[in-house]
């Protein structure tokens, strides 16, 4: 069977992820608008909702996870049984949101606004990922190849090659040249990851394809665009997680910050101030019992002289200067 790739002929982008496999199976296709007549005519009627866009034969597919399903068996790029096909799906699904968070880096409010439009929330946007969502997600699959003895750490999923792989080269390579510092900052914790990266790349059908004119070069249109700007990561750190900022070692967290630490400040002002409220009434209590003594006393003829109550008048005008300083 011959398969029609449908994709936009000057970039690689997610066209890039069905090329992989057939190449790699030496399948024949035929990238349908990089030839010189390409039309999209036969992929119309079926309404994708947007590139890549797969026929075969009857069958017009469209969505890159759902395209590398279909092709992963009949490539024998995937495992034969359904569990290890569905595990398979799953990590190329979290693929398919990597990129996107990729894609987000340069345009993250909208993918109709130029990078320049929206550079200021693109360095802002930068930082993060470079300190939070790349190493995430480096180490969710550097710990998925840990977890895989069939392949000793060789291949994602099952003891051979496998679509993912070949999608995890792409995004590895990508990685490089759109943010090859913080790549290098987080190399000696994806040891497993790059061995994988140059064990795809040695394969003779993928090295020829990449040496050919078939693959494009990585450009400032596809999903991976090298903005040295983009690529600066914070050393000091005000981030979250466990590189430092607002995760358990200060900030909002349990250690620091807004966190408990303010409540149990507000608790002691309480105390302070019922304790305070307290001595003013022990205080109070204790005038009394000694007015009363003295009226006992006057009562009964003791020494104690008798209490001259003020002023009326004075007590006025005191109460009224009062008022006026405050």
């Amino acid at each position: 069977m011959r398969y029609r790739l449908y994709y936009w002929p000057e970039i690689q982008g997610r066209g890039e992820f069905i090329r992989l496999p057939l190449e790699y199976a030496g399948a024949d296709y035929v990238d349908v608008l990089r030839s010189r007549n390409g039309k999209d005519i036969e992929i119309k009627k079926f309404t994708p909702f947007a590139p890549p866009t797969l026929v075969a034969g009857k069958r017009v597919l469209s969505q890159t996870a759902n395209i590398l399903l279909y092709l992963g068996p009949r490539l024998r790029l995937a495992p034969k049984g359904e569990t290890g096909r569905l595990w398979a799906h799953q990590l190329q699904l979290t693929i398919a949101d990597w990129l996107v968070e990729v894609h987000d880096v340069h345009h993250p409010i909208a993918a109709s606004l130029y990078y320049d439009d929206q550079k200021p929330e693109a360095l802002r946007r930068s930082l993060l990922f470079g300190k939070e969502r790349l190493p995430k997600f480096l180490g969710y699959f550097e710990r998925v190849l840990e977890k895989n003895r069939e392949s000793n750490g060789e291949y994602l999923v099952g003891a051979e090659l496998s679509y993912v792989d070949l999608s995890m080269f792409q995004v590895l390579v990508g990685l490089e040249y759109a943010f090859p510092r913080s790549l290098a900052r987080l190399e000696s914790t994806i040891p497993l990851l790059l061995a994988l990266k140059e064990r795809v790349a040695a394969r003779p059908r993928i090295a020829a394809y990449l040496a050919s004119e078939r693959r494009v070069p990585f450009n400032q249109h596809g999903l991976f665009r090298s903005y040295p700007e983009l690529d600066g990561v914070e050393e000091s750190g005000r981030g979250k997680g466990k590189a430092g900022g607002k995760g358990k070692a200060g900030g909002k967290g349990k250690a620091g910050g807004r966190g408990k630490t303010r409540g149990k400040g507000t608790q002691t002002k309480r105390v302070r101030q019922r304790s305070e409220q307290s001595g003013s009434g022990a205080s109070l209590r204790a005038k009394r019992l000694a007015a009363g003594e003295r009226s006992r006393k006057r009562a009964a003829g003791g020494e104690v002289a008798p209490h001259k109550p003020k002023d009326p008048r004075r007590s006025r005008r005191s109460g009224k200067a009062k008022g006026r300083r405050h």
